[in-house]
């Protein structure tokens, strides 16, 4: 409903009860980016909408705490005499950068705790911990293969790629181009800045 202009009728959102066959929320919106009608491709704020959607669920299925061994009676026995109250009071504080301040026995416990415990949401594409495992993969590269010789970063230039312009839905004949179907730096990033997606397809493409 905060999406009239998309939904008109009411009908079509994601994860229906009445929808006969269930469709996950990622391969709806899939779906929906895939459509020949682009406006929920161009829409302002849709994508990004949905994108905070799918990083929330991935946060709350795959983030887990981790403790060594020897201390997991204590703390789970620690964390079972602890409010959620207090808990979100400290968090509060340390959001602010206050690791110190406890204003009760409780809140002192909760301080321990988040010493004690690590959060692992590995699993979440974009997470600190995910980045950690993508270094881990290239430091065991190294060790297999060795050091490399020589690093490169393949950038694509999706402002000057007519394919863009292409996936965008003009006609153009991409092994046959004229001067006047190369697009220009302008024109190409306010194609770009209009339609993410376009850009997204043009990355997974090259």
């Amino acid at each position: 409903m905060i999406y009239p202009t998309l939904y008109p009728y009411g009908l079509g959102g994601f994860e229906d009860p009445k929808r006969e066959v269930k469709v996950s929320l990622k391969r709806h919106v899939r779906h929906l980016f895939n459509l020949h009608d682009r406006q929920f491709q161009q829409h302002y704020s849709f994508l990004f909408t949905v994108f905070n959607v799918l990083q929330r669920r991935a946060i709350l299925l795959h983030t887990s705490l981790k403790v060594k061994a020897r201390n997991f009676e204590s703390i789970a026995s620690t964390l079972n005499s602890i409010s959620a109250e207090t808990i979100e009071a400290v968090c509060q504080r340390v959001a602010h950068g206050d690791s110190k301040t406890k204003n009760s026995e409780d809140e002192g416990k909760v301080l321990q705790l988040l010493k004690e415990m690590n959060i692992v949401v590995s699993n979440v594409p974009g997470s600190s911990s995910s980045r950690v495992v993508m270094q881990n993969q290239i430091r065991a590269l190294i060790v297999e293969k060795g050091l490399p010789s020589f690093y490169i970063t393949i950038n694509p230039a999706d402002v000057f790629n007519p394919l863009v312009k292409f996936l965008a839905g003009t006609e153009i004949d991409v092994d046959a181009l004229l001067p006047e179907d190369v697009p220009s730096y302008i024109e190409q990033s306010i194609l770009v800045v209009k339609n993410p997606v376009v850009a997204s397809k043009f990355f997974n493409n090259i």
